[in-house]
C-alpha cells in the first residue's frame, strides 16, 4: 500500500499501477482509519480471487488500524502488542544507517 498526496501520483503516470500496488491518497499522506478498511476489504477480496482463504497479516498496531468491524473471510490481521514497534520493525527507531 502507497499514500500520496495526488489522486495520481506522477510516478505513477506512464504505469499501470493497480496490477503492482495499492494506492491511495488523502491531504496529509497519512494512514487514516478509512484507508485502512479499505485496503484490508481489497487486500480480502484479492486472497479470494487468488483462492488463499487462511491468509495472515500482521500489522502495527496504529489506531487507524481498527479491524475489529471489518469481516475478513479470507484474512487474520494480528497487531503488534503495544509499545514493540520500533523492536519488531528496527527501521521505526529513526536511528538506523543505510549502507
Amino acid at each position: 500500500m502507497v499514500i500520496g498526496k495526488s489522486a495520481r501520483h506522477k510516478v505513477f503516470k506512464d504505469v499501470n499501477h493497480t496490477k503492482y500496488v495499492y494506492y491511495t491518497s488523502n491531504s496529509t499522506a497519512w494512514m487514516t482509519g478509512i484507508a485502512s478498511k479499505e485496503f484490508l476489504s481489497y487486500f480480502d477480496r484479492q486472497m479470494a480471487t487468488c483462492g488463499i482463504n487462511d491468509a495472515l497479516l500482521i500489522m502495527d498496531n496504529a489506531p487507524s488500524h481498527d479491524v475489529s468491524v471489518l469481516r475478513l473471510k479470507h484474512t487474520k490481521v494480528v497487531l503488534f502488542p503495544a509499545n514493540v514497534t520500533s523492536i519488531l520493525q528496527p527501521l521505526d527507531k529513526g536511528n538506523y544507517t543505510l549502507l
